[in-house]
């Protein structure tokens, strides 16, 4: 399972495309300014993950303010749904 795309949904300023600097960064790039602190290079941490079907979501703050930003929302590649994946991956095979 790979990323398909990250976004920052914000009440502000509406749906923001993110950027992974690297594979293994503990943030993500936001576009634009940061609706808090108006920083325009600026970062983005998430909280407690919660799974959907073939998401990940998470509260989103500014690494460089500290204030709450909006939602983290990341989209992965996934076939059967990322439950179904994790066991197809992790436990025992099945045949469909």
């Amino acid at each position: 399972m790979g990323i398909k795309s990250i976004r920052l949904d914000t009440k502000v300023a509406g749906v923001r495309e993110c950027k992974l600097p690297h594979s293994s960064a503990d943030h993500v790039m936001p576009e634009g300014k940061c609706p808090e602190c108006g920083q325009e290079e600026w970062k983005v941490q998430g909280g407690e993950t919660t799974r959907g079907h073939d998401t990940y979501s998470a509260p989103a703050r500014c690494v460089l303010c500290g204030e709450r930003v909006g939602t983290l929302v990341v989209k992965m590649d996934t076939l059967f749904g990322l439950e179904e994946d994790e066991r197809v991956l992790h436990g025992r095979a099945r045949v469909y």
